[in-house]
Protein backbone atom coordinates (compact mmCIF):
# COMPACT_ATOMS: atom_id res chain seq x y z
CA UNK A 1 0.00 0.00 0.00
CA UNK A 2 1.03 3.56 -0.93
CA UNK A 3 1.63 6.74 1.11
CA UNK A 4 -1.33 7.89 -1.00
CA UNK A 5 -3.72 5.64 0.38
CA UNK A 6 -2.37 5.65 4.00
CA UNK A 7 -3.13 9.69 3.94
CA UNK A 8 -6.60 9.48 2.33
CA UNK A 9 -7.36 6.52 4.78
CA UNK A 10 -6.04 8.96 7.80
CA UNK A 11 -8.08 12.06 6.27
CA UNK A 12 -11.06 10.06 6.12
CA UNK A 13 -10.44 8.51 9.85
CA UNK A 14 -10.08 11.83 10.91
CA UNK A 15 -13.17 13.61 9.22
CA UNK A 16 -15.26 10.45 10.39
CA UNK A 17 -13.68 10.51 14.16
CA UNK A 18 -15.91 13.66 15.49
CA UNK A 19 -19.16 11.74 14.53
CA UNK A 20 -18.20 8.37 15.80
CA UNK A 21 -16.61 9.86 18.85
CA UNK A 22 -19.34 11.93 19.77
CA UNK A 23 -22.24 10.87 21.86
CA UNK A 24 -25.48 10.19 20.59
CA UNK A 25 -28.15 13.17 21.45
CA UNK A 26 -31.06 11.60 24.17
CA UNK A 27 -34.18 11.89 22.51
CA UNK A 28 -37.43 11.91 24.59
CA UNK A 29 -39.91 11.70 21.67
CA UNK A 30 -39.85 11.59 18.34
CA UNK A 31 -42.79 12.72 16.39
CA UNK A 32 -43.26 11.50 12.84
CA UNK A 33 -45.24 13.58 10.44
CA UNK A 34 -45.30 12.94 6.63
CA UNK A 35 -45.27 16.32 4.94
CA UNK A 36 -44.77 20.15 5.16
CA UNK A 37 -46.04 22.23 2.64
CA UNK A 38 -43.10 25.20 2.25
CA UNK A 39 -40.76 26.03 4.70
CA UNK A 40 -40.84 24.86 8.80
CA UNK A 41 -41.41 27.92 9.94
CA UNK A 42 -43.20 31.12 8.72
CA UNK A 43 -45.41 30.50 5.57
CA UNK A 44 -48.89 28.34 5.06
CA UNK A 45 -48.49 25.10 7.50
CA UNK A 46 -48.84 21.53 6.59
CA UNK A 47 -47.91 18.82 9.56
CA UNK A 48 -45.04 19.85 10.82
CA UNK A 49 -45.26 23.54 11.22
CA UNK A 50 -47.07 23.40 13.94
CA UNK A 51 -44.61 21.31 15.54
CA UNK A 52 -41.57 23.23 14.83
CA UNK A 53 -43.28 26.90 15.78
CA UNK A 54 -45.47 25.92 18.85
CA UNK A 55 -42.98 23.50 20.72
CA UNK A 56 -39.99 25.25 20.08
CA UNK A 57 -37.90 23.06 17.70
CA UNK A 58 -34.89 25.69 17.27
CA UNK A 59 -31.86 23.07 16.42
CA UNK A 60 -32.02 21.42 12.54
CA UNK A 61 -29.95 18.82 12.07
CA UNK A 62 -29.22 16.68 9.24
CA UNK A 63 -29.85 13.09 9.16
CA UNK A 64 -28.65 11.18 5.87
CA UNK A 65 -31.54 8.94 4.40
CA UNK A 66 -33.97 11.52 5.49
CA UNK A 67 -35.11 14.08 2.95
CA UNK A 68 -35.35 17.25 5.23
CA UNK A 69 -33.25 18.27 8.21
CA UNK A 70 -35.12 17.04 11.61
CA UNK A 71 -36.16 19.75 14.24
CA UNK A 72 -34.92 19.06 18.13
CA UNK A 73 -35.99 20.78 20.99
CA UNK A 74 -34.36 21.99 24.00
CA UNK A 75 -35.79 19.45 25.92
CA UNK A 76 -35.65 16.43 24.03
CA UNK A 77 -38.50 16.29 20.92
CA UNK A 78 -37.53 15.29 18.10
CA UNK A 79 -39.29 16.06 14.77
CA UNK A 80 -39.13 14.47 11.40
CA UNK A 81 -40.75 14.99 8.20
CA UNK A 82 -40.72 11.49 6.63
CA UNK A 83 -42.47 11.83 3.01
CA UNK A 84 -45.33 9.29 2.35
CA UNK A 85 -45.44 5.76 1.57
CA UNK A 86 -42.05 4.10 1.25
CA UNK A 87 -39.90 7.67 2.14
CA UNK A 88 -41.58 7.17 5.16
CA UNK A 89 -40.52 3.62 6.11
CA UNK A 90 -36.72 5.34 4.79
CA UNK A 91 -36.96 8.01 6.52
CA UNK A 92 -37.45 5.36 10.10
CA UNK A 93 -34.99 3.18 9.16
CA UNK A 94 -32.16 6.08 8.17
CA UNK A 95 -33.01 7.69 12.12
CA UNK A 96 -33.47 4.62 13.93
CA UNK A 97 -29.96 3.97 12.30
CA UNK A 98 -28.38 7.00 13.03
CA UNK A 99 -25.71 6.85 15.45
CA UNK A 100 -26.56 11.12 16.16
CA UNK A 101 -29.55 9.89 18.49
CA UNK A 102 -30.25 7.49 21.35
CA UNK A 103 -33.63 6.78 20.93
CA UNK A 104 -34.16 3.80 23.13
CA UNK A 105 -36.10 5.55 25.86
CA UNK A 106 -38.00 7.54 23.35
CA UNK A 107 -41.75 7.77 22.93
CA UNK A 108 -43.37 7.99 19.36
CA UNK A 109 -46.11 9.70 17.74
CA UNK A 110 -47.53 9.54 14.65
CA UNK A 111 -48.96 12.99 13.75
CA UNK A 112 -50.41 12.92 10.97
CA UNK A 113 -53.90 14.93 8.84
CA UNK A 114 -56.30 12.16 7.11
CA UNK A 115 -58.81 13.77 4.91
CA UNK A 116 -59.28 15.54 1.34
CA UNK A 117 -59.97 18.70 -0.50
CA UNK A 118 -63.57 19.05 0.07
CA UNK A 119 -64.12 19.78 -3.93
CA UNK A 120 -63.25 16.91 -4.48
CA UNK A 121 -64.98 14.66 -1.47
CA UNK A 122 -68.55 16.41 -3.01
CA UNK A 123 -67.61 15.74 -6.45
CA UNK A 124 -67.13 11.75 -4.73
CA UNK A 125 -70.58 11.65 -3.26
CA UNK A 126 -71.83 13.04 -6.18
CA UNK A 127 -71.14 10.57 -8.26
CA UNK A 128 -71.36 7.79 -6.49
CA UNK A 129 -73.71 8.77 -3.33
CA UNK A 130 -74.24 8.03 0.47
CA UNK A 131 -73.72 4.54 -0.31
CA UNK A 132 -69.88 4.66 -1.66
CA UNK A 133 -67.11 2.81 -0.34
CA UNK A 134 -65.94 3.74 3.20
CA UNK A 135 -68.47 6.11 3.99
CA UNK A 136 -70.19 6.18 6.93
CA UNK A 137 -67.79 3.14 8.13
CA UNK A 138 -69.92 0.63 5.76
CA UNK A 139 -68.25 -0.58 2.49
CA UNK A 140 -71.42 0.18 0.25
CA UNK A 141 -74.99 -0.90 -0.15
CA UNK A 142 -75.43 -4.75 1.09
Amino acid sequence: MGWRSWLAGGLIALLMAPAALAKPIEVKVVVLTTFEVGADTGDAPGEFQAWAERWPLKTSLKVPGIARPVRLSEDGVLCVVTGMRGRARESVAALVLSPQFDLSHAYWVVAGIAGVQADQAQAFLDHHGEGAPGMDGRLGDP
